[in-house]
């Protein structure tokens, strides 16, 4: 895996005695911008995205949402790592970027992004569709 060019700009982490633990995490977009959505072991929501070159993860309070992290989370970690197209990190290099601000676990889910881990053969496609339109012709009559 090739290392991402650096750029000049500003880079922030912020200082932790020790690393935010992560206890779930599942990955919600895997193309551009990559992001993740996850719990801490105490229970805090925590989202990362990567997107415009530039990595950010927030976290919030005990019991809050997504939602509220993505509006007024604390800010953990915003690095430049790509150019300004640069969109897309894998959960490798999530983890090597965010080393020692958070600890996140070995694996990842991915969260919504079931339907698109296999591409149907054009035969296979074709059959999907027919038995689709006879269910559906089957419940109008």
């Amino acid at each position: 895996m090739a290392k991402r060019p650096r750029t000049s700009a500003r880079t922030t982490r912020k200082q932790v005695t020790r690393p935010i633990l992560v206890k779930t995490v599942a990955q919600t977009c895997n193309w551009c911008p990559s992001q993740w959505e996850g719990r801490t072991v105490d229970r805090r929501p925590i989202y990362a995205r990567y997107r415009y070159g530039c990595l950010c993860v927030h976290v919030g309070r005990i019991g809050g949402t997504i939602r509220n992290v993505i509006k007024s989370g604390k800010e953990l970690v915003r690095e430049s790592i790509g150019d300004r197209w640069d969109g897309v990190m894998t959960y490798a290099e999530l983890k090597r970027h965010t080393r020692g601000v958070i600890e996140w676990p070995k694996t990842f889910r991915r969260k919504g992004l079931s339907r698109y881990r296999r591409v149907l053969s054009p035969k296979a496609a074709l059959k999907r569709l027919r038995k689709l339109h006879q269910t559906r012709a089957g419940k109008t009559t």
